[in-house]
């Protein structure tokens, strides 16, 4: 015998989950791609902000370091003042880490020094950016290595940068700029439960109602 209670209960019952799911993660993927796009335009600005601080410095640090070894490059005499310089500059902000790339996209300078000397120039985020397009990209890392510290369970928001005098200006090496986002996204996660609560609280009072008039149907 078909009953109309038992099926529009089962089918309300799964269409609630089911709706309540689908909606939490829209949400969450829509604030994590904005999230995403204003980092980016953050770090953008970050960037132009070193420039503008540092161009004179940068750019002579950049023309005497590119055809030292990776020894002599760790040990030039600029990398010490220039790092503390952007420790300075970034205080009290999201920064984590800075990398500072030529042309050919060795890394000349970083926050953090062992990695001064790399190559990334097969990176797709260092191409697109020297072509004077940002790319970023948001990962979780259980740790991280910041300007003074191991942070642990970070998320983070790192973009390539074209680095230049000013927007006109030919594009004379490439900048990566770390920024932490974890109370951000945590604020995003925050918002995905309270719309999944939501909903599914709405859900639920309507289908209390429509049960007791397809109970009176059935």
């Amino acid at each position: 015998m078909f009953r109309l209670l038992r099926y529009f209960s089962i089918a309300s019952l799964v269409s609630l989950v089911l709706a309540a799911v689908v909606l939490g993660a829209v949400y969450r993927q829509i604030a994590t791609r904005h999230l995403l796009e204003l980092g980016e335009s953050n770090n953008v600005a970050l960037t132009q902000t070193l420039a503008n601080s540092f161009w004179p410095q940068l750019h002579s640090f950049a023309d005497s370091a590119g055809p030292l070894d990776v020894e002599a490059l760790r040990r030039h005499l600029d990398i010490a003042g220039l790092r503390q310089g952007v420790v300075n500059q970034m205080r009290d902000t999201n920064m984590v880490k800075v990398k500072l790339y030529n042309l050919d996209g060795r890394t000349l300078f970083s926050t953090e020094a062992k990695q001064i000397g790399e190559y990334e120039s097969r990176n797709a985020g260092f191409l697109s950016a020297l072509q004077g397009y940002p790319t970023s990209e948001l990962t979780h890392r259980n740790q991280f290595s910041a300007f003074d510290q191991v942070l642990e369970n970070l998320d983070v928001l790192s973009s390539y940068v074209a680095l230049r005098h000013d927007p006109d200006a030919p594009i004379e090496g490439v900048v990566e700029v770390y920024t932490d986002v974890t109370d951000l996204l945590g604020g995003i996660e925050k918002g995905q439960r309270l719309v999944t609560v939501s909903v599914a609280a709405v859900l639920t009072l309507l289908y209390a109602i429509l049960f007791f008039i397809v109970r009176h149907a059935d």
